[in-house]
């Protein structure tokens, strides 16, 4: 009866300890960290490992000229979350930062950046001048230097995304031990 319950405390064990030290990370987002998009972006996807919920600013763009824009934020299972923007970025380094609150508590608050290649559109407007018909060309494109403070995609999951896996794997060698360990014991008897 004893081996019985040993070898039920080892699954259970297993079964259990990775899902209940799992840690909600960022997991993906499309344009991805660091890429460069050849066309113009309107949709941002940021996807995170567990659900989490949104809070205070929640998802803020930095668009290319420097200003700041809160983003139509669209979820069906609070891990996918899909930015809409009422203007396709173009022109140039595009920052992302989210803060939400992860199940367990714990906040993320962290970003990362891409570059849109893709132009801006110019506007041909025409003129009138009684010498000869000119047209002016008038960019939506300004350029700023800013400058985006950024977390590389998993950055700071590299070392814990790891951690409950060790837990759980030190667990399950400890339990092993331990049922080898009375077996013997039980045997020598």
């Amino acid at each position: 009866m004893g081996r019985v319950a040993a070898l039920l405390l080892i699954v259970l064990v297993v079964m259990i300890a990775p899902p209940a030290l799992a840690h909600t990370e960022f997991d993906y987002s499309e344009p991805s960290a660091d890429a460069e998009i050849l066309q113009p972006v309107s949709e941002i996807v940021v996807a995170f490992t567990l659900p989490v919920t949104p809070v205070g600013n929640g998802f803020e763009v930095l668009d290319p000229r420097g200003e700041i824009h809160q983003p139509t934020v669209e979820t069906s299972d609070n891990k996918v979350f899909r930015l809409l923007m009422s203007e396709a970025l173009t022109g140039g380094v595009v920052g992302v930062r989210y803060e939400v609150t992860a199940e367990d508590g714990h906040v993320l608050a962290e970003g990362f950046s891409f570059t849109v290649a893709a132009a801006a559109s110019t506007t041909l407007i025409p003129t009138s001048n009684s010498d000869a018909d000119t047209v002016v060309s008038v960019s939506s494109t300004i350029a700023v230097n800013t400058t985006l403070e950024t977390t590389t995609a998993g950055a700071e999951s590299d070392s814990s995304s790891a951690m409950p896996w060790l837990i759980g794997a030190g667990l399950v060698v400890a339990s092993v031990a331990g049922f080898v360990v009375s077996m013997r014991s039980r045997s020598s008897r």
